[in-house]
């Protein structure tokens, strides 16, 4: 079994690479960056959208048997030229070009979705079946890859999964969004801001978590999309109570009025049956340790902050 990776540098890729060096698992990275420090293991620095390195690529994924496709750029922009351009040859002309590269050996390939394709969800929890909607570039993208991927599995008769992931945490670059600005905050001593009514229900799910799961749909060889996700859901307005617990603050969270978009202001809870039944996975770090672990290590460091993506 030989793993590329691609983002490899990324808050879930660099994660994924650290289990699989666990396991023993041989891997080859790609990124458009170094690592912080020396790989133990091939690493190719690319675009995935440069034509001028498909032959390269090729040659660098001739022993692959699985690949796990995290390369991306998160955006919330709603535009529709500049960004989407943009978006557009990272997103969906990358993946052509890594699909293309892949050898005959290939026996799996899983792509990183988003829970951003189902819009705002018509009932939870959510199944993959549920119909998509895409409301920003992002989401748009993210569309275009899975029907490349299933357009992919079908003429190779390689298995292709879309994972569509819920709201990742854990450690990562400094981000100011969501679980990030309410760690930073409370660990300031500055009351947790809730936009909106607090009302709104996400599934949270811990990295570590999301790389065991893709290993799991790898290994069983699931084909075509697969919700990631805890198929719990927590509250603004109770995650802020559980960050200020256990960061010690005096603080109580306030809610601050805001207008949120269509998408934003909708609950997400995945019903993650597919991926328990068929690839047996269950999500071993709850909430709370999760949290835990990350504002320890903000403690430890003095430094950062630890993001959702």
């Amino acid at each position: 079994m030989v793993v590329l990776v691609t983002g490899a540098a990324g808050r879930i890729g660099s994660a994924m690479v650290a289990r699989l060096r666990e396991l023993g698992i041989e891997r080859r990275c790609v990124d458009l960056a170094q690592p912080r420090t020396p790989p133990q293991e091939p690493w190719l620095v690319r675009d995935l959208g440069d034509s001028a390195s498909a032959g390269e690529l090729r040659e660098f994924c001739r022993p692959v048997t699985h690949a796990i496709h995290l390369a991306s750029r998160v955006t919330n922009a709603k535009d529709l030229e500049e960004t989407y351009s943009s978006q557009f040859r990272i997103e969906v002309l990358g993946s052509q070009k890594l699909l293309r590269a892949l050898p005959s050996s290939t026996r799996h390939v899983s792509y990183a979705s988003s829970m951003t394709v189902y819009g705002a969800p018509e009932y939870l929890p959510v199944g993959e079946d549920h119909p998509l909607r895409p409301a920003c570039v992002y989401a748009l993208c993210k569309v275009a890859v899975e029907r490349e991927l299933a357009a992919f599995s079908r003429e190779r008769g390689i298995p292709a999964a879309a994972l569509r992931i819920s709201s990742v945490y854990g450690p990562g670059a400094p981000d100011r969004r969501a679980i990030g600005a309410m760690i930073e905050r409370a660990l300031s001593g500055r009351p947790i801001e809730v936009f909106g009514d607090g009302t709104v229900r996400r599934d949270y799910i811990y990295v570590e978590d999301v790389c065991r799961a893709a290993l799991s749909v790898a290994v069983a060889a699931l084909d075509g999309p697969v919700n990631v996700g805890t198929g719990r859901g927590t509250s603004a307005s109770e995650l802020a109570e559980v960050i200020s617990r256990l960061a010690g603050s005096a603080a109580s969270p306030v809610l601050v009025p805001r207008e949120l978009d269509e998408q934003a202001s909708a609950s997400m809870i995945f019903d993650i049956r597919r991926l328990s039944r068929a690839a047996h996975f269950a999500p071993q770090v709850s909430l709370e340790e999760g949290l835990s672990r990350i504002i320890a290590g903000l403690r430890g460091s003095h430094c950062g902050t630890e993001a959702i993506r």
